[in-house]
C-alpha cells in the first residue's frame, strides 16, 4: 500500500538499542520503516553477513547438522551449506490467504485482489467496491477506498458485543461475512445481499509458507499454524531450530527482540530449555486455552488478551533477562483501545513524557 503508515506508534517500532530519529511520537510512513532497518543494518555492519538475491529451496537435517540448499537468483547457480543452528525469519505475511471455500468466487465477473496487492485508491474510483476482513489491513484500505469508491463495504464478523469499527457513516458495516458470491452480487451471512459489485478486496490474512522445510527437520504444518513448536519459536525435536515472525497481534519488533535474547542464550547456556517433555507440555496448554478459546487453527500463533504479556514474563523469566518494560504494555493496550474509539487514530501522537514512563496522547 503506497500510503500506508504503521498501525503501532514509533515506540513499539523499534529495537532496544536503536532509537528511532524521524517521528518518535507517532505513526511512521513504511517507507520510514524501510530507512530504520537500512540504518539498523549499517550501525550495526550486517549487510557484510548478508546474501542478498539468494532464495533458500531447502533446508534439512542429517549427520546433527542443518543443510541449506540455495540459488544464487542472478547466475542461477546452486550450493549447499551446513550449519550448526538455524533460523527461519520469513514471516507470514508472504503467501495470501484467500478462502478457497465461498460458493460462486469464480463467477464473479468483477476485480478480485488480496491486500498483498493493493497500492493505491485510485484504481476504485466510481466502483462499488466489498472488503472482506475487518483486521487491520481491511480498515486501512477502506478508509482509503471510501473517498473514491462509489459504494464501499467492509464486511466482517462482529463480536458478540455487536460493536463496530468507529469509521464513519461513509463506510457500510453490514456485520457479516460472505456467504456466496454471484456474477456481481455478494450475500452474506446474516442474509444481506450487496448488489452490483465491481470488485472485491480480500483482507483475510497469510499462509505460513513451509515449503523449503524438509520432513527431516521435524515440523510440520498447515492451515496457518507450524507444529512443534516450544513458545511458538524452538523446534521441540531440534532445539538448535528456532521460527520468527510467527506470532500475530504482538508489538512485533519488540517481541522479535526478546525471543532473539532467549534463543540464543539457550545456545550459550546462559539459559536452560526446559527438557524435551516439559516442552512438550507447554504447547499441549497452549493448544488447550485457544481451544477453549475456540481460536481457529490459522490463528494458533495469534496472541490473545493478556496472552502476549504472560509470554513475555515466561520467556524472560527462562532467559534471565529483564521483561519489557510497563510502558511497552501501556503504549500497545493504549493503541488497541484508541483503534475502536477513533476512526482517524493515526491522526493522534503517543508523546512521552520526562520521566519516560508514561506518555499522554495528543491529536495533531
Amino acid at each position: 500500500m503506497a500510503n500506508i503508515r504503521t498501525n503501532l506508534p514509533t515506540a513499539l517500532m523499534e529495537f532496544d538499542d536503536f532509537p528511532h530519529n524521524q517521528n518518535p511520537s507517532g505513526f511512521i510512513t513504511h517507507q520510514q520503516v524501510l530507512q530504520y532497518l537500512q540504518d539498523f543494518a549499517h550501525h550495526f555492519n550486517i549487510k557484510k553477513y548478508t546474501k542478498f538475491l539468494h532464495l533458500v529451496t531447502k533446508i534439512y537435517r542429517d549427520n546433527d547438522l542443518w543443510f541449506v540448499d540455495y540459488r544464487n537468483l542472478e547466475t542461477q547457480d546452486s550450493f549447499t551449506q551446513t550449519f550448526d543452528v538455524v533460523c527461519i525469519c520469513q514471516g507470514r505475511f508472504s503467501v495470501p490467504y484467500i478462502p478457497d471455500d465461498i460458493p460462486g468466487l469464480n463467477n464473479f465477473k468483477g476485480l478480485q485482489m488480496h491486500t498483498h496487492t493493493y497500492r493505491v485508491p485510485e484504481a476504485f474510483q466510481n466502483k462499488r467496491v466489498a472488503i472482506l476482513g475487518g483486521g487491520p489491513s481491511g480498515i486501512d484500505i477502506a478508509l482509503e477506498v471510501v473517498d473514491f469508491a462509489s459504494e464501499t463495504y467492509l464486511c466482517y464478523t462482529v463480536k458478540e458485543n455487536g460493536k463496530l469499527h468507529p469509521l464513519g457513516d461513509k463506510i457500510i458495516q453490514p456485520g457479516a461475512i460472505f456467504k456466496s458470491v454471484g456474477e456481481d452480487s455478494i450475500e452474506l451471512t446474516n442474509g444481506t445481499v450487496l448488489r452490483n459489485i465491481d470488485a472485491i478486496i480480500f483482507a483475510t490474512g497469510y499462509q505460513i509458507d513451509l515449503n523449503i522445510i524438509d520432513p527431516s527437520c521435524g515440523i510440520e504444518g498447515g492451515e496457518g499454524r507450524v507444529d512443534g513448536l516450544f513458545m511458538h519459536m524452538i523446534n521441540i525435536n531440534y532445539p538448535t531450530m528456532a521460527f520468527f515472525g510467527l506470532m500475530e497481534k504482538i508489538p512485533v519488533i519488540n517481541f522479535f527482540c526478546q525471543m532473539a535474547k532467549y534463543f540464543v542464550r539457550t545456545l550459550t547456556g546462559e539459559a536452560e530449555l526446559p527438557s524435551r517433555d516439559e516442552m512438550i507440555f507447554d504447547l499441549e496448554a497452549d493448544r488447550k486455552e485457544r481451544q477453549s478459546m475456540n481460536t481457529k487453527l490459522k490463528h494458533s500463533h495469534r496472541m490473545f488478551c493478556d496472552q502476549m504479556w504472560r509470554y513475555d514474563e515466561k520467556i524472560s523469566v527462562l532467559g534471565r533477562f529483564k521483561p519489557l518494560p510497563a510502558l511497552t504494555k501501556a503504549l500497545y493496550d493504549e493503541c488497541y483501545a484508541l483503534r475502536w474509539r477513533e476512526t482517524k487514530y493515526k491522526d493522534y501522537q503517543f508523546v512521552l513524557n520526562d520521566d519516560g514512563e508514561t506518555f499522554k496522547v495528543v491529536k495533531k
